[in-house]
């Protein structure tokens, strides 16, 4: 808490906005290097297990150095979709039942529309270029 102007006192039920964060964050010059970095893909999942495969691959994305995301939650396709425009990502990965049993995913370009199915390596050599 000295950091933040409050010397001695206890951390425990104590709230610091948002504002103080980031002046800290700036003033000390902590910023996570590559934080501006564009989203590239966004990837969605219908159901819990194709949640739990969609994590697996923006684990792999990002190791990969991709700025990837995964939307939160298991929810309808259309309120996925509907962020995914929100947000202004261009590529949108679609993970179902299919798509895990065919170890691949559904790779939707939000600009034309256009899909296509691709494995892991086939999408981190797309999304590196």
């Amino acid at each position: 808490t000295a950091v933040f102007g409050l010397a001695g006192v206890s951390g425990v039920g104590i709230s610091f906005g948002a504002e103080r964060i980031y002046d800290v964050l700036e003033e000390l010059d902590l910023w996570p290097t590559g934080i501006d970095q564009q989203l590239r893909i966004l990837l969605t999942a219908f159901d819990q297990e194709s949640h739990q495969e969609s994590f697996r691959w923006v684990c792999a994305l990002r190791e990969a150095g991709i700025a990837a995301d995964l939307y939160p939650s298991p929810a309808k396709f259309k309120k996925q979709m509907k962020y995914a425009n929100a947000i202004g990502v261009k590529i949108v990965g679609i993970m179902g039942s299919e798509e895990m049993a065919t170890q691949s995913i559904t790779v939707k370009d939000m600009e034309s529309g256009q899909q296509t199915k691709m494995e892991l390596d086939q999408l981190i050599a797309k999304l590196s270029i």
